[in-house]
């Protein structure tokens, strides 16, 4: 899903992922990394079928991308969800994202 655009509304500077450049940075990456449609990818030898709004997470591989700490990461996932701004459900080889009211955001 590397083509295209993304919406970024106003109020997202008065929210708190806007106060540290880092959060800011991880969340925006979540917005790129999800699909705007179903979609299906491979991921190993398992057909994963991804709603709108969803992506395929993996921590170490985010921290990587990112170039935040993987205790970092961890955290802002536990900060997102707590928030209800994001949902995951993990398996033992991946995790799926599925970024909340993902159409409020897009």
């Amino acid at each position: 899903m590397s083509e295209g655009y993304i919406f970024l509304h106003r109020k997202t500077q008065k929210h708190w992922v806007f106060e540290r450049s880092e959060y800011l940075k991880a969340w925006i990456q979540m917005l790129f990394d999800a699909t705007h449609q179903d979609y299906e990818v491979l991921v190993g030898n398992q057909l994963v079928k991804l709603k709108r709004g969803q992506f395929i997470f993996g921590r170490k591989a985010f921290a990587k991308k990112t170039g935040l700490s993987e205790r970092s990461v961890r955290t802002l996932i536990n900060r997102l969800k707590k928030s209800q701004m994001i949902d995951q459900q993990t398996t033992n080889k991946f995790s799926i994202i599925s970024i909340l009211n993902y159409d409020d955001y897009q």
